[in-house]
């Protein structure tokens, strides 16, 4: 092989190798190391603080959740009792109620019976009335009857002087009465 050759192998090698050229390798090094050094300098402090403002956060939610859970936990227990009182409220309620019924009922059947009590008497009353009505037209159905038959009988066995006679006694009576 030539001499040119070689030279361009050596390049080559030279260029072909892993690390590349040295001086590259010592400044992206350098450049590395400073860039590492102000990222944990200026960097590190400020993912720090984002992360504990985060845990901060974090922690917060959880202790108002916390807070929440508890308040909501009264809550529960609060309405539980309510719902609790609401029970023996609504058989405080049912149990009035029926009371209240029964005392109406009380009333109420006094009352029937007072009326119906009171229909008797009246009843008792027309009856009895109805009954000396019926009597009353009955003995003067009877006296006008007698009056008639009477009457009749009288006329018949009147005699002239007995007329004169009875004509005389009521005259005589009349003027006694006065």
């Amino acid at each position: 092989m030539n001499g040119l050759s070689l030279r361009i192998l050596a390049s080559e090698a030279a260029h072909n190798s892993f690390y590349g050229n040295k001086d590259e390798l010592i400044w992206g090094i350098a450049s590395f190391l400073i860039i590492f050094a102000v990222f944990i300098w200026k960097g590190v402090p400020v993912v720090k603080k984002a992360a504990a403002a985060r845990s901060q956060r974090i922690s917060d939610e959880i202790a108002n959740a916390e807070a929440d859970k508890a308040d909501a936990e009264a809550e529960l227990k609060t309405l539980t009792s309510s719902l609790g009182n609401a029970a023996a409220d609504a058989e405080a309620v049912v149990a009035e109620a029926v009371a209240r019924v029964e005392t109406v009922k009380v009333d109420l059947l006094a009352r029937v019976e007072a009326d119906v009590e009171a229909s008797k008497q009246r009843a008792r009353i027309e009856i009895e009335a109805s009954k000396q009505q019926a009597f009353a037209d009955l003995q003067a159905e009877v006296a006008a009857m007698t009056v008639t038959a009477t009457n009749a009988v009288v006329i018949e066995n009147l005699t002239d002087a007995v007329k004169s006679d009875l004509i005389e006694q009521f005259i005589t009576q009349l003027g006694a009465t006065r």
